[in-house]
């Protein structure tokens, strides 16, 4: 009888042990995309964090380029092998993901989704890892997500302008999840699980002092604009290489019953809004000590921005500075339009109104270059006085349209060769001059300067 005793506590004791040095890692890497941006990043950063959580005592399965069915086999396999056996889950993602609606997907490699409809479906949903990490009844887990970078879908396709992955909100108990860029944000490509990688290999370090020197060193690295972001719910510290004896673990299995844990402060998250700049007339917008040249009639979108009040300046070639101000509301873009017209060459055009242009005045060949993209036109007069445009956009589509000139407005003939004046967006004021040909929509003020091709 006291054998048996003596067995069954060795037996106990070494059930214990086991359970408590159960480290088991899954490091999914997508990098070779058939319909999206490959990244050169990810699979060589996993092989070196692989090595490195070896070493430690993980078991480590590394799965690369992998297919939507791939994935979710390998959570279930990640759910097993923890099952029953306690000890610390690690999940960490390197590729491409998106947010849809609030909710964070990861990009299988093979994936083929023209639009946000179909990411559901062809994409893993984060939460299906949040709740696999749950069901498998780990001491700890670590979730690291490093996909936090420009929306991947097509940019004619039906998306949304969120920038990086959303703040998750199925999280397993005792869970940190670590993003390489804050909630809402980008990160550049290369930085942060490298130096993840490099921190947890240090001896002697809690998981969270790891996270506090890998966020001090990418945000140097980044000159300020990358920032790792964490949801931390750990009751305890978790150390993974080289343990801190005097470290006392509270029993999670009573913990709701035996003991009051203090509250856990977790990542600070703010709402941001966004702002539509447009512009009529070419200039230099300032905004928050940055300056960005804007072409005429051009849209910037600007996104992340934190609510408050905000005044931005626009400045001309001609010294003018036009201001306005705005108020930014979280979860709203608001639109502010730039409205001064280049009152330069409108006089110049006006005081040009008696000028008749002719043959001569129009030869030859002419480009416009919009925004880096280049279009050409040749005026051809038909016999009757009026003149046939021929041209050709950047995108190597041509056109062919019949104007009539009148002084110095260039009126637009419908099919029917009837004078068209009620579309007023067809009819626009010409001068020529050392700058080349100006042409100014009537109605809008919006400019196009040509310039003769020699």
């Amino acid at each position: 009888m006291k054998r048996s005793i003596l067995l069954f506590i060795a037996l106990f004791i070494f059930s214990t042990e086991v359970s408590a040095e159960n480290r088991v890692a899954l490091l999914i890497a997508n990098g070779s995309y058939k319909n999206f941006a490959s990244l050169q990043g990810p699979p060589g950063e996993a092989e070196a964090l692989a090595a490195t959580l070896k070493k430690i005592g993980f078991d480590v399965k590394l799965l690369e380029n992998a297919t939507r069915e791939q994935m979710l086999d390998s959570l279930d396999d990640l759910t097993d092998r923890i099952k029953g056996k306690g000890g610390i889950a690690f999940f960490h993602y390197g590729g491409h993901g998106v947010q849809v609606n609030g909710k964070n997907y990861l990009i299988p490699v093979d994936a083929d989704i023209p639009d946000e409809r179909k990411v559901s479906t062809r994409a893993v949903d984060v939460d299906e890892v949040m709740t696999s990490l749950d069901a498998s009844g780990s001491d700890a887990s670590i979730i690291i997500l490093d996909a936090c970078r420009n929306n991947p879908l097509p940019a004619g396709a039906a998306r949304s302008a969120s920038r990086g992955l959303s703040v998750i909100t199925t999280k397993p108990r005792n869970s940190i999840i670590i993003y390489s860029a804050e909630a809402g944000t980008v990160a550049q490509d290369g930085l942060f699980t490298p130096t993840l990688t490099e921190g947890i290999g240090k001896p002697g370090l809690s998981f969270t002092d790891v996270l506090l020197q890998v966020r001090q060193i990418v945000y140097k690295k980044s000159s300020g604009s990358q920032i790792p972001g964490e949801y931390n719910q750990l009751f305890e510290n978790i150390f993974l290489n080289g343990t801190d004896k005097t470290e006392s673990k509270p029993d999670l299995q009573n913990a709701s019953s035996s003991i009051n844990p203090e509250p856990v402060i977790g990542q600070v998250v703010i709402k941001t809004g966004g702002i539509q700049v447009s512009s009529v007339t070419a200039g230099t917008l300032r905004f928050m000590e940055k300056d960005i040249d804007l072409p005429a009639g051009a849209v910037l979108p600007i996104n992340n921005v934190k609510p408050g009040h905000y005044d931005l300046a626009l400045k001309y070639s001609d010294g003018n500075t036009e201001t306005r101000s705005i108020e930014v509301i979280s979860d709203q873009t608001t639109d502010l339009a730039f409205t001064r017209k280049d009152e330069a060459s409108l006089t110049t055009t006006r005081v040009a109104a008696v000028k008749s242009y002719n043959k001569q005045d129009l030869s030859g060949s002419w480009s416009w270059n919009e925004s880096s993209f280049i279009h050409t036109m040749t005026f051809f007069e038909d016999g009757t006085g009026n003149y046939i445009i021929k041209g050709k956009y950047f995108y190597e589509r041509s056109y062919k349209f019949k104007y009539t000139i009148t002084g110095d407005v260039l009126l637009k003939i419908d099919e029917n060769n009837s004078q068209n004046p009620d579309k007023k967006e067809k009819s626009y004021k010409i001068l020529i001059n050392s700058d080349g040909l100006r042409l100014t929509q009537s109605d809008s003020g919006y400019i196009m300067l040509w310039k003769r091709v020699k």
